[in-house]
């Protein structure tokens, strides 16, 4: 969102409405972190309850107005988002119906909500390909969430082990869910930066920001209730109203008219997402050594849940990689070919355009004959004329001359 803005603020002159999302994202940032400083502090849950519950019913109208006003390119992405907002709003309303009944107090994870929940998450992630599945490889971008995802549910396994000890139950399955579908949105943002060189819209980049505060909102509040009889909101709520508050300020950008392209990749990188190819490999082998560390801290605490999570995870990050290597080997080769063949397409052209110019060149120098025959029949008639083709040609040009400024004077009505 700093990009961003910065790049607003960085043009010379700023319409009214630039300005007025400028006002905008100075009142949500104070907003934000003024809730951020009293979550530290401290804060009554029931004040920042408040707020939280007052900010986010707000998204699901933004969305549906952004909607109206989308542009033709965005009309079908903003088709997806606005119905997973009133989902994600339908979902907090039966959390809080179930929240209410038990007293106050937040209800276990696995609850009819979810369903409201998850399906959100998909029509978000359905939008994102639908609306830019052109500059998306899905098959990338699914082995770089699933890397990211492995990861993930080899540290819910470590710090979940008890719970899964048990065996792998409903309770303990929801609380990788809507994490799994917040990465994968993210790896689709992703993918669809680096596949486009003009850039993603503005709008679109902030929804990849509120997604990053929503699934780490999600991923936190997932963890305490599993693991506390009395979860404390606050934590997770800290994640997840920043995601609420940047989500609207992407609406804001269509409403307000003021879209601008964000460029994340140069253009000369872009060809078989070779521009994001070392920050998969490192995000690649972090992951990895988060499997394995788990493995070893399974076998460590003699937990056979968590040693074959984290087994089961490094041997998927080894697959994923081995698959996204083939992968970018075959984008590689097919690059070639179509290398090959431009190459080819170009030598032909040229061959044309040189036969081209001979041709040329041979009526060129037939012209030239013409042209200068021309001239010395010319010349021979005016000589036997004694001068009377000349006389004759100057009598014509006067005659046309008085013509055309007579006309000219007085021009037909």
């Amino acid at each position: 969102m700093t990009s961003s803005l910065s790049m607003l603020v960085g043009r010379p002159t700023l319409g009214r409405n630039e300005r007025r999302f400028l006002v905008l994202s100075a009142l949500a940032a104070w907003f934000v972190l003024a809730y951020a400083a009293a979550t530290v502090a401290g804060a009554p849950g029931q004040v920042l309850s408040t707020s939280f519950t007052m900010t986010v019913p707000l998204v699901a109208p933004l969305a549906w107005w952004a909607f109206a006003k989308a542009p033709p390119e965005l009309r079908v992405l903003c088709g997806f988002l606005a119905p997973a907002a009133t989902l994600w709003l339908l979902g907090s309303l039966v959390w809080f119906y179930y929240f209410v009944e038990a007293g106050n107090k937040v209800p276990p994870p696995a609850g009819p909500w979810e369903l409201a929940f998850v399906a959100a998450y998909a029509l978000a992630a359905a939008g994102l390909y639908a609306g830019m599945r052109r500059a998306i490889s899905l098959r990338a971008a699914a082995l770089d969430a699933s890397v990211v995802s492995a990861a993930g549910i080899a540290l819910v396994a470590a710090l979940a082990g008890r719970q899964l000890d048990g065996g792998l139950t409903s309770h303990s399955l929801v609380t990788v869910v809507r994490p799994l579908f917040g990465v994968l949105i993210l790896a689709l943002l992703a993918s669809a930066a680096l596949g486009r060189w003009q850039g993603l819209p503005l709008s679109v980049v902030l929804v990849g920001v509120g997604q990053v505060f929503l699934t780490i909102g999600g991923i936190v509040y997932t963890y305490e209730a599993v693991h506390r009889q009395d979860v404390d909101l606050r934590w997770a709520q800290l994640g997840l109203l920043p995601g609420a508050v940047v989500s609207m300020l992407a609406a804001a950008v269509i409403v307000l008219g003021i879209d601008r392209p964000v460029r994340l990749a140069r253009p000369g990188e872009i060809p078989g997402h070779r521009a994001g190819a070392r920050v998969v490999l490192y995000v690649a082998v972090c992951g990895l050594a988060v499997t394995v560390g788990v493995a070893f801290y399974g076998r460590l605490t003699q937990r056979e849940s968590v040693l074959f999570a984290g087994l089961a995870t490094s041997a998927w990050i080894g697959i994923a990689l081995a698959l996204r290597a083939s992968g970018s080997i075959r984008d590689l080769e097919h690059a070639y070919e179509r290398l090959d063949h431009a190459h080819v397409a170009l030598e032909q052209t040229k061959d044309r355009l040189a036969a081209a110019n001979e041709e040329l060149a041979r009526t060129n120098v037939e012209l030239r004959s013409v042209h200068t025959a021309f001239e010395d029949l010319l010349v021979i008639t005016d000589e036997r004329t004694h001068g009377g083709l000349r006389a004759l040609v100057e009598d014509a040009g006067d005659d046309l001359a008085r013509l055309l400024s007579r006309y000219l004077r007085y021009p037909e009505r």
